[in-house]
């Protein structure tokens, strides 16, 4: 198999010969001149460390190059990006670094080598420079989203969600879709800022300017009632969960262990069931959350969540047969306390780690509610997990 030099090597000749033949079509008569051949020799003897896996003194070659073209230049771009995919990102950086220092460099490539080195610098961890680099790169139209992106994820990783906001607002200017509901997470951020150093009252102000940017922003509103439930608000809070349940019913799991503890504090722990009544009627995927919610949580003796349980269960085919090994159906087990009390036990054990999430863009699956995917950095596409790992 070829080696990543390799295929660089390739990929360069690639290039030259493009280059060459370009030149040779529309100048026909033209004789390399002397400046030519060594820049040829040069490309040679670089491209020649590089296959015998010699990539300080190719280096060295190509940064000698006294005078740029595009071959030269796409060569550079080629050769500092494989360095930094390689982790070899001081290379990359004295690559890009030496393209900046060229007078004959275009407006366009200047602009692509700020944009490398910043990208340089991000991956050796040096936030503050890539941060300058971004910044200097705003003011070229052409990759002006491009930089504005990579300062979001700056501003992200070292959370400056101030600047993150302002940022965002200028993708929003610039007409780059999706960027309110990030916005309104960003404030959901800084009330939790708030909330840690005591602050309620200022986290309050922070969720309802969230509200205001992405009234259907869940975690938001999960938040509130949580500060409510916390404050022994429990009217507000049950408010405020019954709602969030209704916009997305992914959250039982979440939700329905605060409801009743919601319901409970004010003596009117029957008005739960009404409640899931209420959502079980919208659909059988709520029913699935809410029986997958129950069994996690324990709560097994409502009359709806029996319900959603006995199709929960009657409906998975892994069950069934679990259940006929021991001659038993659904309704057998819903309708015995103490079996169906077992029954969620087993099913609990299966989930050593407590509840799982998944995200729904790239299937990552951790044991944390992260609000912003660990893999794939998508914001608000984790949601609770509503199944079991059953082996028959």
């Amino acid at each position: 198999m070829l080696t990543e030099s390799a295929l660089l090597l390739a990929s360069l000749f690639i290039i030259a010969a493009a280059c060459g033949w370009a030149f040779a079509t529309y100048y026909p008569g033209h004789k390399k001149e002397p400046r030519e051949q060594k820049l040829s020799a040069n490309y040679s003897k670089g491209l020649n460390f590089l296959l015998n896996q010699q990539p300080d003194k190719a280096l060295e070659v190509f940064l000698r190059i006294a005078e740029m073209d595009t071959e030269t230049v796409a060569t550079h771009f080629a050769l500092g990006n494989l360095f930094r995919r390689r982790g070899e990102v001081d290379r990359a950086i004295r690559i890009h670094e030496n393209l900046l220092k060229r007078e004959e460099l275009s407006v366009e490539h200047r602009a692509h080598a700020v944009l490398a080195l910043g990208d340089d610098f991000m991956h050796a961890g040096l936030l503050d420079r890539a941060e300058e680099n971004f910044l200097e790169l705003r003011q070229f139209e052409l990759f002006r989203e491009t930089a504005l992106k990579r300062l979001v994820s700056i501003y992200e990783l070292e959370q400056e969600w101030r600047r993150a906001i302002e940022t965002r607002r200028e993708l929003e200017v610039g007409k780059v879709a999706g960027q309110t509901p990030v916005i309104a997470h960003y404030y959901c951020e800084l009330a939790q800022l708030c909330i840690d150093e005591g602050k309620t009252d200022k986290a309050r102000r922070r969720l309802r300017r969230s509200k205001q940017i992405h009234k259907d922003n869940p975690r938001a509103m999960l938040m509130r009632a949580d500060i409510a439930r916390d404050a022994k608000d429990y009217s507000l809070a049950i408010k405020l969960y019954r709602k969030l349940l209704e916009r997305d019913p992914d959250f039982v799991a979440e939700v329905l262990p605060r409801l009743l503890a919601c319901y409970e504090a004010t003596g009117a722990a029957a008005d739960l069931d009404k409640a899931l009544q209420a959502l079980a009627r919208k659909g059988q995927k709520n029913r699935t959350a809410i029986a997958y919610a129950a069994i996690m949580d324990d709560i097994l003796d409502y009359p709806v969540i029996k319900e959603c349980l006995r199709e929960y269960l009657a409906k998975n085919e892994a069950f069934r047969e679990w259940f006929a090994a021991f001659q038993m159906s659904s309704d057998d087990i819903v309708a015995n306390p103490d079996m169906l009390r077992r029954v969620a036990g087993i099913l609990r054990k299966t989930s050593a780690d407590g509840r799982m999430y998944q995200c729904n863009q790239c299937g990552y699956i951790g044991v944390h509610l992260y609000w912003k995917c660990p893999s794939c950095k998508k914001w608000d596409t984790m949601r609770p997990s509503t199944s079991f790992s059953i082996q028959t």
